[in-house]
């Protein structure tokens, strides 16, 4: 746009000249909208539609440089000095979000801005953005890859939930809490930070919000940063492929249901500073063995172990006493062993006493603990049968197999469901005599 001519009249129009080319406009603008991207040096003129007049000089000529646009939508905020994404708009496949638009900064990108976006497949933003809003790129059904700048700050809830083919992510430094369900039904999600399905979350972020990693499928292993002091309710439940999880020592809480359902976890080493564990916390980890608990923890939580059907120790950094006044208990089934003023189970347990099996008596291993706790492994005796001669099935016997233990010489037959063989039978001829018949005996 451009301020009208001295004694400009309701006639007077203007000739805009871009790169030799002359258009024509009844105002004193002109959209540059259509422009393809690149540079333009531009001038204007006015000029008298009734030739009443005679046309002005040209003005001084300015170059006008088009960036490319990539088919986001952009919103001016801050004042208009800065840009934030507001909308996907044509924008397909892989999107790179450019450091500045228009000459100025893109800082942001808004609540929903590329919600339920089926066609976009990567994204990288720019190094200016610091903050991604609520539900940014939930449900981006074919986002495999996103690649985030060292300044985030600020990821919203919900940001990638339901990314189910998003493979892998970076998280910056600079960001200080993974919020509410950010990625949330990631179900292919592998990397988070580190390859080969480890989660390694930043030494700067001190907050994993609720759900905010629930149902990742895929995630094997996870390593909090130096920095996490809190984890929410649910926060990787049903990642069933979790295998190992490692707890800085300044965490303080765990969330209820925080890993609910995590089938492949088998152990657990709760730090020092925690104070309770909340109401199903490892509910359904029916493969979890073994849990250090530290003296720190004041409660437990109702079914916080429950369905954990092979956890077979938990070590207990308190007495029995502070054990017994959390009224925690174990189905009447249950054989989950409690060693008080434990702090490992590492190395825990010395056999003080052994029984070898024989052939026919059991045999057993007598275990003393530190804590001072004793428990017996029963050693199944038995005969160690090998196969020394088959004999086939005759007119009258089955066949079968004939065993003898390697161990003291025993033997046994071991009959087969066989069919008896057939006879096979010789004839005798007896001749008539003056009193009796003959006859043929087989």
């Amino acid at each position: 746009s451009w301020s009208p001519v001295e004694n400009a009249t309701a006639s007077t129009t203007y000739i805009v000249e871009i790169d030799g080319r002359e258009y024509v406009s009844s105002k004193t603008s002109y959209s540059l909208e259509g422009l393809e991207e690149g540079s333009y040096k531009i001038r204007v003129k006015a000029t008298d539609a009734l030739g009443q007049t005679g046309d002005s000089k040209w003005s001084d000529a300015f170059v006008f440089t088009k960036p490319y646009e990539n088919g986001l939508v952009y919103t001016l905020t801050n004042a208009n000095t800065e840009y934030e994404v507001t909308r996907v708009g044509s924008a397909r496949g892989d999107i790179e979000i450019g450091d500045v638009y228009r000459g100025k900064p893109v800082t942001s990108i808004a609540e929903k801005a590329f919600y339920s976006s089926s066609g976009v497949k990567s994204i990288v933003v720019g190094k200016n953005v610091r903050e991604i809003g609520d539900y940014a790129f939930t449900n981006c059904s074919n986002l495999q890859s996103v690649t985030l700048p060292d300044g985030l700050s600020e990821l919203g809830e919900h940001a990638f939930q339901g990314c189910r083919a998003l493979q892998s992510i970076k998280l910056p430094d600079s960001l200080k809490e993974v919020k509410k369900s950010s990625f949330q039904y990631c179900r292919n999600m592998t990397s988070v930070d580190l390859g080969g399905g480890i989660l390694s979350v930043p030494d700067s972020v001190r907050t994993l919000g609720e759900k905010s990693f629930y149902g990742c499928d895929l995630l094997e292993s996870v390593t909090l940063g130096a920095a996490v002091d809190s984890i929410g309710e649910g926060a990787f439940a049903s990642c069933v492929s979790l295998k190992s999880f490692a707890l800085n020592q300044r965490l303080s809480a765990i969330g209820a249901n925080a890993f609910n359902g995590c089938v492949g976890l088998t152990e657990v080493v709760i730090p020092e500073g925690v104070k309770s564990i909340e109401v199903r916390t490892f509910s359904g980890c029916t493969k979890l063995e073994t849990v250090v608990i530290p003296k720190t923890i004041a409660k437990i939580g109702d079914n916080a172990f429950a369905y954990c059907s092979s956890l077979a120790d938990i070590a207990f950094g308190g007495t029995k006493d502070a054990w017994t006044a959390m009224g925690y208990t174990f189905p009447v089934t249950s054989t989950v062993r409690v060693h008080y003023n434990c702090t490992t189970l590492d190395g825990h347990y010395i056999p003080v006493d052994v029984k070898e099996a024989t052939c026919t008596s059991t045999g057993y291993v007598k275990y003393l603990c530190s804590c001072g706790y004793e428990y017996t492994e029963i050693i199944p005796g038995g005969h160690d049968y090998v196969v020394v001669k088959t004999v086939d099935a005759t007119c009258s016997e089955h066949g079968y197999d004939l065993l003898k233990c390697k161990k003291c010489g025993a033997e046994k037959k071991d009959y087969k469901d066989d069919e008896l063989g057939e006879h096979t039978y010789v004839d005798k001829v007896v001749e008539p005599a003056c009193l009796t018949g003959g006859y043929t005996e087989h």
